[in-house]
């Protein structure tokens, strides 16, 4: 296990801590260039459970994308069912997952979200992104505002917008929000203002997907009250209020042609966006530089610790954090500078504190199983419904058996003397995709006093301390597991390391030497 210590100042901190010590407790492959790896950091008296994947932004085959429920911004879900959906929908195979924006209680994420260009969710500003280039790079922006305007042949000022898919901000007066199915059923807008349906293509060829820097042209279908219009595919439906209201009552008929085009600076070349987008959305790091923000101790926000959800990069390597939180023994949380300074240790320029707290989740593929499974421990006890999540996918081609995974230990297996295990071997192909394994050609062999494994592949450890092999032999591949026969317990860990029970109730309660 690897170890490592990296120095924290008082100012980055706030609380005095003098450095962290890391140490790798596991770490795998997810594809060629993408790695996952489960750390514990240490800096008296806090004790921080990490999870990291990692990859070369120049990997060609790997993708990050935004989801929502169904590919829809009107419903809150977990993380795993989102997973479930898109594989289900997308047949794409998914090797990480993480939690993204913050959102509303209604599941619209709070920042905007652009997923293969496709304008999904978007409010006037967003304080923070990572966007994916389609020229392969990523790029953190600040500040990011939307130029949405809806255009006449009259040649008159035209209308600006303040939104795209989201519930309208009742303290504002002067507003109008542009809708797509991408919002649900129905825009579940107030009275008080004026709605437009904007016909935009026809049976089959709906012509309603939204993106930046094309111009969308459609026909005005109808004019009246803005409240809970229906959304059809095919048409867009804009509401608005006070001054924004009057401008469509002088400048709109039926029938009467328009074009709609929307703009984001410096992000031309986006194909993919996540967003920060609340009061704790933010850049951590900026040019590896700790944002200033954080490190004024003054404002609570800034001293308290939670779970967290961190997208960063080194310049070469795009990184996705999770963090738990808010379970002492296992892992404490992190304030926003305790964050910043770790990411700093650990050689990150730039960095977005994404949503936390009991959102924060981590889901992720182990070599040779088909699904990820989820690797963190939500500070909730259970996996918390939100608004979007972040998908890595492995778009790499498919291919033969290439090497055998030895579950669930991999290469290495440290057991206790004259306790069992049981071994299965299962593949990957060259891209790390999970390949068939057939039982009937794999041989095992033991090498050494180690103990012994029987038919079924229940490996019983030998009475005493020793060193050995296990073998995997078949379809010409072999495999090796270095096992360690341990005659002292060390270290016991509760696997569960947050059951629950109910009062009253029972549970079986598994540990870890």
């Amino acid at each position: 296990m690897e170890q490592r210590q990296s120095s924290v100042s008082e100012k980055e901190t706030g609380r005095g801590l003098a450095t962290w010590s890391t140490e790798e407790i596991e770490r795998f492959q997810l594809a060629s260039d993408v790695q996952y790896s489960k750390l514990v950091a240490v800096a008296h008296p806090l004790r921080e459970t990490i999870y990291q994947i990692e990859w070369n932004r120049k990997s060609g085959f790997i993708d990050w994308l935004p989801i929502s429920s169904r590919g829809k911004v009107d419903r809150l879900e977990t993380v795993g069912n989102m997973v479930s959906e898109f594989v289900s929908a997308d047949n794409r195979p998914v090797i990480a997952a993480i939690n993204g924006d913050f959102f509303s209680y209604t599941g619209t994420p709070s920042g905007l979200q652009m997923v293969d260009q496709e304008i999904i969710t978007s409010p006037l500003k967003t304080k923070a992104l990572l966007a994916q280039l389609q020229s392969g790079g990523h790029v953190f922006r600040e500040n990011v505002e939307m130029k949405a305007k809806l255009d006449t042949k009259d040649g008159e000022e035209p209308l600006m917008l303040d939104a795209i898919n989201r519930p309208r901000d009742a303290r504002r007066q002067d507003v109008a929000v542009l809708y797509n199915w991408r919002f649900g059923q129905s825009t579940r807008s107030l009275e008080g203002g004026t709605g437009v349906v904007i016909r935009t293509g026809s049976e089959g060829d709906f012509r309603d997907r939204l993106t930046a820097g094309n111009v969308l042209k459609g026909a005005v279908e109808s004019i009246g009250p803005s409240s809970d219009l229906p959304i059809e595919r095919g048409f867009l439906v804009l509401t608005a209020y006070g001054t924004k209201a009057e401008w469509i009552r002088r400048h709109l008929k039926a029938g009467m042609e328009v074009t709609l085009s929307i703009q984001y600076e410096g992000l031309q070349d986006a194909s993919q966006v996540i967003s920060a987008n609340s009061t704790l959305g933010m850049m951590l790091l900026r040019d590896g530089k700790i944002n200033e923000s954080i490190l004024d101790f003054s404002q609570s926000q800034n001293l308290d610790r939670h779970p967290r959800t961190i997208a960063a990069s080194n310049g070469e390597k795009l990184v996705f954090l999770v963090i738990d939180g808010r379970q002492p023994g296992h892992s404490d949380g992190m304030s926003l500078a305790e964050c910043a300074s770790y990411l700093q240790s650990i050689g990150m320029r730039d960095a977005m504190n994404l949503d936390g707290g009991g959102s924060s989740t981590c889901y992720a593929r182990r070599p040779g199983e088909r699904q990820p499974e989820l690797l963190n421990n939500p500070s909730d006890g259970f996996e918390r419904g939100i608004g979007n999540a972040v998908l890595i996918v492995n778009n790499a081609p498919k291919g033969e058996l290439h090497r055998f995974i030895v579950s669930p230990c991999g290469t290495a297996l440290r057991i206790v003397a004259g306790s069992k295990i049981k071994l299965s071997a299962k593949g990957v192909d060259s891209n790390w995709h999970p390949a068939e394994v057939d039982p009937q050609r794999i041989q095992w062999e033991v090498r050494g006093d180690i103990g012994e494994l029987d038919s079924s592949g229940v490996f019983t450890a030998s009475r005493h301390a020793s060193k050995g092999t296990i073998i995997v032999r078949g379809d010409h591949l072999t495999e090796t597991v270095h096992v360690e026969v341990m005659d002292a317990i060390s270290e016991l860990s509760l696997q569960a390391e947050r059951p629950i029970v109910e009062p009253g109730g029972e549970t079986r309660l598994i540990f870890k030497a």
